[in-house]
C-alpha cells in the first residue's frame, strides 16, 4: 500500500505544533520571524506562510499586524450562571480580562429588523463590549436593547461594565426568555442559529 506524503507546509505545521506542546515556545512568545523561519525549513516564503495560517487556523498562533506570529495564549471557558459570567474554577488567567463598554442610540435597520425581530427605525441601544486578555482582544459582543427599557445612566457613553450587567439585569417588564442569535467565523456554519431558554 502506498502512503500519501504529507504536503511540506503540513510538515512545517506539524514541527511547529509539537515544538509548541514540547514548551519550545511559550504562550505569549513570538516566533522566529516568517524570513527566519523560511531559511530553517528551506521553503519559500508563501509555504511558510501557508503553514501558520493552518496553526493560525487551529487557534495555535495569532499574527499581529507589523510585530509577527506568537502562541497563542489557551481561551478560558466562561461558565454563565445566573446571567453573570464567570471564569471556569480550574482556569487561572495569566493575564487578567477587562472589559470596556460602549453604549450608543441607533435605529433599527437592516438586518437588525429581522435578527431582532423589531420594527424599521424603532429606536435601540447598542452596547459593544469588547474584552481583552493582557494586549491581545479576547472576545467582542453587541448588545442590542429596545431604548425605552434601557436606564437613563446606561444609554450612551462609556458606562462601567458593572453598572451595565446590573442595570440590564434589572428590566422590567420581566423578560420570558432570551433568545440568542449567534453567528461565527467561517469555520462553523455561516447562518445565525436561534437558542431559547427561560430567563
Amino acid at each position: 500500500m502506498i502512503w500519501p506524503v504529507p504536503s511540506r507546509r503540513h510538515s512545517i505545521a506539524e514541527d511547529l505544533r509539537r515544538q509548541i506542546a514540547a514548551g519550545h515556545f511559550e504562550a505569549g512568545e513570538r516566533l522566529p520571524s516568517e524570513a527566519r523561519l523560511a531559511t530553517l525549513y528551506t521553503v519559500s516564503t508563501p509555504t511558510l506562510r501557508s503553514a501558520l495560517a493552518l496553526l493560525q487556523g487551529e487557534g495555535l498562533v495569532e499574527k499581529v499586524h507589523g510585530s509577527g506570529n506568537f502562541v497563542r495564549r489557551p481561551r478560558h471557558r466562561i461558565t454563565y450562571i445566573g446571567g453573570k459570567g464567570a471564569a471556569a474554577p480550574w482556569a487561572i488567567a495569566s493575564d487578567p480580562i477587562r472589559v470596556s463598554v460602549r453604549a450608543t442610540n441607533l435605529p433599527a435597520h437592516g438586518h437588525l429588523t429581522d435578527l431582532l425581530n423589531a420594527q424599521l427605525h424603532s429606536p435601540l441601544t447598542e452596547f459593544l463590549a469588547v474584552t481583552h486578555e493582557g494586549k491581545f482582544p479576547h472576545s467582542l459582543a453587541h448588545l442590542y436593547v429596545p431604548r425605552d427599557l434601557v436606564p437613563a445612566d446606561l444609554a450612551s457613553g462609556s458606562p462601567l461594565p458593572e453598572a451595565v450587567e446590573s442595570g440590564l439585569a434589572q428590566l422590567r417588564p420581566p423578560l420570558a426568555k432570551v433568545e440568542e442569535k449567534v453567528s461565527a467565523p467561517r469555520s462553523w456554519p455561516p447562518t445565525p442559529r436561534p437558542t431559547s431558554r427561560p430567563a
